[in-house]
């Protein structure tokens, strides 16, 4: 005959806290680093477990209908041209997009994204996207950017794109989809540079009321008017 013995009463709750490199950690993603690819390893963790904020994050830059009833997701994925994307998403196997994640208000070079252009083959010109995310606003996007990179449109969303869609489809979830959202959010608002605290510095500039021997323009009407 076995006895069990339970003991009822109050256990006081330990506190404990987890540092890396005297930084505590606040989302388990934390412990992925505060790179650009392991952002991209938290965010594509995330896509795969929450198609709710795929879905939302998609359709900012793609108005077709799509079911998105099967999606892969894809990880620094290589090919025949040797490089390695961020993000690789097919979407019921007809809708094909890559996604460059950039860290602060950085923009990923031509050249990179060019490589991956027979990527793209086998899926309609309506059914591929690059997208790229950053910091950037997207009046910046526009200006330093093209349209499209032989035929394949670009389209830009922001970390703070992100944050705001965890916002919208996370009461909408799971309570374990909740988490993840929650953690992600976390991860997202400590490690990516949101707003630079330098952003706010103000420079001044003295310019004279004399001409340059080079223009019939003041100085004063070369930064005003040109």
């Amino acid at each position: 005959m076995d006895i069990y013995f339970i003991m009822w009463g109050k256990m006081n709750q330990a506190s404990s806290t987890l540092l890396i490199h005297n930084e505590e950690v606040d989302s388990i993603f934390e412990t992925l680093g505060t790179k650009e690819n392991n952002l991209s390893y938290g965010v594509g963790y995330v896509l795969s477990k929450s198609p709710r904020l795929l879905k939302s994050l998609i359709k900012k830059v793609y108005d077709r209908k799509l079911k998105f009833k099967d999606i892969v997701i894809r990880l620094q994925e290589s090919g025949e041209d040797r490089g390695f994307t961020d993000f690789e998403i097919t979407i019921d196997n007809e809708f094909f997009c890559i996604i460059e994640a950039e860290k602060g208000w950085n923009l990923p070079d031509l050249k990179q994204l060019k490589k991956y252009r027979r990527r793209f083959r086998g899926y309609k010109k309506t059914k591929r996207l690059y997208i790229i995310l950053s910091d950037c606003s997207y009046e910046y996007f526009d200006d330093n950017m093209p349209f499209s990179l032989y035929g394949v449109p670009l389209e830009s969303i922001t970390w703070d794109d992100v944050i705001k869609s965890i916002n919208v489809v996370r009461p909408h979830g799971t309570n374990k989809e909740k988490y993840t959202l929650s953690e992600l959010k976390d991860y997202l608002q400590k490690v990516v540079q949101m707003e630079n605290k330098e952003s706010n510095w103000v420079y001044v500039v003295s310019l004279a009321h004399g001409k340059p021997r080079w223009s019939k323009l003041s100085w004063r009407d070369i930064v005003a008017k040109k």
